[in-house]
């Protein structure tokens, strides 16, 4: 990502961005409040990385349970832009 030659690099005028999520395995009896399973706790981190400028434009944390594909609606789309994401984010 940071290579001066680069020859996978394409030059788009749009923005692109990667939105990405994962989990954080927390311990349950510390960290109450972040149930998982019954034995597990943990958080979920959300990401919407801007692949030009490798700087986040979105982050949220939320319980582990949450499904990915739950987020596309808090997420601010930009017109014109590229979004790149895995299969969780399909429903």
């Amino acid at each position: 990502m940071y290579s001066i030659e680069n020859d996978l690099e394409v030059a788009l005028k749009n923005n692109v961005f990667a939105i990405n999520a994962t989990t954080i395995d927390l311990f349950l009896l510390t960290f109450y409040w972040a149930t998982f399973r019954t034995t597990k706790g943990g958080i979920k981190l959300h990401t919407q990385l801007d692949l030009k400028t490798s700087i986040p434009e979105f982050i949220l944390f939320t319980i582990a349970s949450v499904h990915d594909v739950n987020v596309l609606d808090i997420i601010s789309f930009e017109a014109n832009s590229f979004y790149i994401m895995d299969k969780g984010y399909v429903d």
